[in-house]
């Protein structure tokens, strides 16, 4: 019966209702991470009730390392400026479409990242310093335009203003404060169904925006440092002047929509569908949270894992400074000997202080008998014990939050360099995490402009912001927008890299550039010189280069020049060295000596040949029975004839040209061979047509 009434109250109330009732339920889960955080803030900024705060009868002493340790670490991860890396997703070097696009979308962002008017810096600098202190840092996206209202006469006569031609566009990135920030209840952040910003406005504002009806009903109220969940009371002097409505904008993934609701009207302010059309369709990355688990979704300040820590650092620093203050140099003395006193206040190196009661003071012992000192000794050995525990402490500090020593600029001098470079290498293993989180968010921002750039930027505002028109793809950029604007963002991979925004290792950088560019140069080197030999080869190693150059981080800019240049250097026909006129001389001497001597040897071929006919027709006319035995043997011996005369040739030819045309005459050796069987075996078979015919006239 409760279940059923409980569903009928759900389906009457109103979408004010149920964000209100969301909003508020929201609000009571964040409330215990909302009093940790403004208590962190406060032990950061060493905020005090009063300047002499006192723990009993003693004033209180504070070492205030966790702002020490926050500082390092946020210069650690924050040292510069982030440099925004788009690729093309599989980096394929012929796919120059992609490239010029991919160059085009990165040097939008990065121009926006340098412009001061972006404050893309500070909102990452703030983020950062939410996620260290209180333990959330987010930011978010927004498309923002102005377009010439033109006014336009309808069918009817009524006069209506539309949006004409755009003035200008931008995708900007706001920062979030970690309090105006609610989300859904969620055991994971990819299981939220909602998360909201909260912004204030004051009463024109709202009437502005909204309308003079939810600009009367809204609340309003002037904004305080401190939430009263956090304090009893807070200091008026930090309270604004100026009263406001905070209005809640919910991006709810449900209905792909989006609400804006106040505190005090009935109904919603306003609701509009998805209005980036992001593939995420949230306008915010994963924000940086710390120590969250999967049970609640609900970050925790790391200064309270480690709270016992720092408070027991300054307790004992409490009393090293009440110690310290006790440790002075005062005794007692003798009523009697008056005198005594006038030795630390009237006493000189070399001069002696006169007493009336000598023998007094001698039947005493002296000074000793008749004065005694502050134990000294004692308390200070009390304060070394404090001061090694306290640095005890400190030490155990600093493992549990992983800053080693090295890392915080301090070293022992007896320390081998060794030992500090293990030191720095296992602690930063904890800074790398951090520096991967907060890479990882700037990363997600970056991807979201870039998706707003995407779906919502005209063709001309990309071409003017990216400057793409002075550089060597400039004829390519207009089927790069193309692509922008038509394909599927996953196309491209944006990135910003943790090494680009942490402290520059100059001497990394420069080993880097100068590992690339030696072996470029090798690559350059060797391959010039396997053109030279194969030039076939040269295609080949201009694909290996662009594929090896697509690779390379930053190579965009010059990657359409380097393949312009390999295109074109390979292409281009080699170059003829002009030959020394020497050597071209005796190889013209040589060449003519060679044409000499064949012609010779062919003449003495040819005489022979004809000599050795003859002999054959007279040895056929007399031997007719046995010309196939004697032909037989006839033609060994003129194979050995003919190869030994073309040996003896050309063993002369060498001689004369040796060193300079060896390699072609070792050459002639074998064409000249085969020349020579070829005519033996021709004139062979002549021989052996001739006898088969004869045998058939005989027959016949």
């Amino acid at each position: 019966m409760a279940h059923e009434e409980s569903e009928d109250v759900t389906e009457r109330e109103t979408p004010a209702d149920r964000w209100s009732r969301e909003i508020e339920a929201a609000q009571k889960m964040v409330r215990r991470f909302h009093k940790q955080g403004d208590q962190v803030n406060d032990r950061y900024l060493d905020n005090r009730k009063t300047q002499g705060e006192t723990d009993g009868d003693y004033e209180v002493a504070k070492l205030n390392l966790f702002h020490a340790n926050i500082t390092i670490v946020s210069s650690m991860l924050f040292g510069k400026l982030p440099k925004v890396d788009v690729t093309r997703k599989h980096a394929d070097s012929d796919d120059d479409q992609a490239r010029v696009a991919s160059l085009m979308l990165g040097r939008m962002l990065n121009n926006s990242i340098e412009d001061p008017g972006e404050n893309i810096p500070d909102v990452l600098r703030q983020a950062l310093q939410d996620r260290l202190i209180p333990g959330l840092g987010t930011a978010r996206v927004r498309y923002e335009y102005e377009a010439e209202m033109m006014e336009v006469e309808g069918e009817d006569g009524e006069v209506t203003e539309v949006e004409g031609q755009l003035l200008w566009e931008n995708a900007s990135i706001d920062y979030i404060h970690w309090r105006d920030y609610l989300w859904s209840w969620t055991r994971t952040w990819g299981e939220r169904r909602w998360e909201a910003f909260k912004s204030y406005m004051d009463k024109e504002a709202m009437e502005a925006r909204f309308g003079e009806d939810a600009a009367n009903q809204a609340e309003y109220s002037k904004r305080k440092v401190y939430s009263e969940e956090s304090y009893e009371s807070t200091d008026s002097d930090f309270t604004s002047l100026t009263e406001e409505a905070e209005v809640w904008e919910i991006w709810h993934e449900g209905d792909n929509k989006v609400y804006w609701w106040t505190k005090g009207c009935d109904q919603l302010l306003d609701e509009k569908d998805d209005p980036l059309e992001l593939h995420g369709f949230y306008p915010t990355p994963t924000p940086m949270v710390a120590n969250v688990t999967t049970s609640l979704f609900m970050p925790k300040p790391d200064f309270c894992m480690a709270q016992d820590l720092y408070n027991e650092i300054d307790r004992l620093e409490t009393r090293i400074a009440n110690i310290t203050r006790a440790i002075k140099v005062v005794g007692v003395y003798d009523k009697q000997c008056g005198e005594l006193q006038r030795i630390l206040k009237e006493g000189l190196e070399n001069e002696l202080i006169p007493v009336d009661s000598w023998a007094v003071l001698a039947e005493k012992g002296g000074l000793k008998g008749v004065m005694d000192w502050y134990p000294v000794g004692e308390v200070a050995g009390v304060l070394n014990q404090l001061r090694e525990l306290r640095d005890e402490n400190i030490a155990l500090l600093h493992q549990i939050t992983g800053l080693a020593d090295i890392m915080r600029g301090s070293s022992d001098q007896y320390t081998a360099a060794a030992s500090d470079k293990l030191k720095a290498k296992f602690g930063s293993i904890r800074i790398q995490a951090l520096q991967d989180e907060f890479a990882n968010f700037a990363t997600g921002l970056m991807l979201l402009k870039a998706e707003v750039i995407s779906k919502h930027f005209q063709p001309e505002t990309i071409a003017k912001q990216s400057n793409i028109q002075y550089t060597n793809d400039a004829e390519m950029a207009e089927p790069a927008i193309q692509l922008i604007k038509s394909s599927d963002f996953g196309l491209w991979r944006v990135e910003v890299k943790a090494e680009s925004v942490a402290m520059v290792d100059y001497a990394q950088l420069r080993s880097e550039r100068t590992e690339y560019l030696t072996a470029l140069s090798t690559f350059l080197q060797a391959g010039s010189g396997l053109v030279k030999e194969a030039p076939e080869a040269g295609p080949v190693l201009v694909q290996l280069l662009k594929w090896g150059l697509a690779g390379f981080k930053g190579s965009q800019e010059i990657e359409g020049v380097i393949d312009k240049a390999l295109d074109e250097m390979f292409k281009a026909p080699p170059k003829q060295e002009p030959e020394d006129p020497k050597i071209a001389a005796e190889k013209a001497k040589s060449e003519a000596n060679m044409q000499a001597e064949q012609q010779k040897h062919q003449n003495k071929m040819e005489a022979e040949q004809a000599k050795h006919q003859s002999k054959m027709e007279e040895l056929q006319t007399k031997f007719g029975g046995d010309m196939e035995k004697m032909l037989a043997d006839f033609e060994q011996d003129m194979k050995k004839i003919f190869v030994t005369g073309e040996l003896n040739v050309l063993e002369e030819t060498v001689q004369a040209d040796e060193g300079i045309r060896q390699s072609q005459a070792e050459g002639m050796i074998d064409t000249i061979v085969d020349e020579a069987k070829g005519s033996v075996a021709t004139y062979v078979e002549e021989v052996k047509a001739d006898l088969a015919r004869k045998k058939e006239r005989d027959a016949d």
